[in-house]
């Protein structure tokens, strides 16, 4: 079918849109992969690398690849062809889909690593999705036990703008930096502000995230039972979102083992 032209300023910004249908709103990941077809339909080569990036993106969390934290399309590493090109957009868009799939599959040593890597991106390529970028680096930061948490201060300014895309971030976040402070009763209240609001206002793929934080508190402070709850609250939402790799892995690194010797 061919492409009316009129459409083509809107595909020419396909990268930040697949962002903002992946990272911001969490809608159903299965569209994605109807995009890059569009891409090479135009012949839009100049963006034709970070639609495959997020097709990556979206391909390691529903399933079928090997390591879920590598971007690999077509049997080949995109970050080679990248770094050959020194294509800095399209680097971008690879470090920061990187940095949220390490977070969200737990390996906080490589999600440190490419959060670095985001930080060094010219900010003209970053403003599209800086939000979204200061939530994950502060629950990087949390993680990995840095004691930096200035971003939290940052998202809460956004509340002025949106409190419909914000609250919940900001709860989460607050909730992450109580349990890193060992404050056990604000952190519960404020992981279920999170998993709330979250849900209310549709974000099914935080909503899961919250969900699974909350069961490792829970876990970590001795309540087992609790954080199977939890985490398999987190599974629902994720097979929801379409992430079904990940689903899979929470129930078999927590929801399998979690609460048998108790």
């Amino acid at each position: 079918m061919h492409m009316r032209q009129d459409y083509a300023p809107v595909m020419l910004n396909l990268p930040m849109l697949m962002l903002s249908l992946l990272v911001a709103l969490g809608p159903s990941l299965g569209p994605i992969f109807n995009y890059n077809g569009k891409m090479k339909e135009m012949n839009t080569k100049t963006f034709l690398t970070p639609t495959q990036v997020y097709e990556c993106f979206a391909r390691n969390l529903v399933g079928g690849t090997d390591d879920p934290t590598e971007l690999i399309y077509g049997g080949n590493d995109l970050l080679s062809d990248m770094l050959e090109t020194q294509n800095k957009n399209a680097l971008s868009h690879y470090y920061f889909a990187r940095m949220i799939l390490a977070y969200i599959f737990g390996r906080y040593e490589l999600a440190t690593e490419m959060a670095d890597q985001c930080r060094k991106a010219a900010p003209m390529m970053r403003n599209q999705r800086l939000v979204n970028e200061i939530f994950y680096l502060a629950l990087i930061a949390l993680a990995s036990a840095d004691e930096e948490a200035k971003s939290e201060s940052r998202l809460e300014g956004w509340l002025g703008t949106s409190q419909w895309n914000f609250l919940h971030k900001v709860k989460l976040l607050k909730a992450e930096i109580a349990f890193h402070d060992g404050n056990v009763d604000d952190t519960a209240t404020l992981y279920d502000d999170a998993i709330r609001i979250a849900g209310e206002h549709r974000f099914v793929h935080e909503q899961a995230l919250a969900c699974e934080r909350c069961g490792i508190f829970y876990s970590n402070s001795g309540s087992p039972h609790i954080a199977k709850g939890y985490f398999t609250r987190a599974c629902e939402y994720y097979l929801k979102w379409g992430a079904k790799r990940k689903a899979s892995d929470l129930f078999q690194q927590r929801i399998s083992t979690e609460g048998r010797d108790s």
